[in-house]
């Protein structure tokens, strides 16, 4: 009647929906690490990349992970990246691990940067007057900058 050899399977964004939960906060959007997209991505909810995108994002979340490559901006709420970012970020909330490898004007309301991080761009506050609060950086290694601070 029920097969018990059978090992559970991880949960996933489809496997969630599969089973009856449309909550739209647990959605997410995957782009597998065999996939890459030429072209502009826009949600509503969270993007999880795992593959490349050549082009911009624009969603309410996105995580980068390590396999992810975005070539263009990153729009969200919370960005937290531990991949490669090429382009424009701009978010309220922005994260940039140590595994990652960024090229990027940052605008964003608080910021971290964990030590071990390869950065290059400027970081920007988007709260304030650019000409009195941003902040510049270049790194090829981490700055271990919080909330744009140094």
């Amino acid at each position: 009647m029920f097969d018990q050899n059978k090992s559970p399977r991880p949960a996933t964004a489809s496997s969630l929906q599969e089973a009856g939960n449309t909550d739209t906060s647990s959605k997410a959007s995957v782009i597998s690490s065999d996939l890459t997209i030429t072209g502009s991505i826009d949600s509503e909810g969270s993007v999880t990349v795992e593959g490349k995108i050549t082009g911009d994002v624009n969603c309410k979340s996105v995580l980068v992970q390590k396999s992810g490559v975005v070539e263009g901006s990153l729009t969200a709420e919370d960005i937290d990246i531990y991949g490669t970012v090429d382009g424009t970020i701009t978010g309220d909330r922005v994260s940039i691990r140590e595994t990652s490898k960024v090229e990027a004007d940052i605008h964003h309301n608080l910021i971290e940067l964990e030590m071990g991080t390869e950065f290059s761009g400027v970081l920007k506050r988007k709260d304030k007057k650019e000409d009195s609060s941003s902040v510049s950086s270049t790194a090829s290694y981490g700055s271990g900058l919080t909330n744009g601070q140094s």
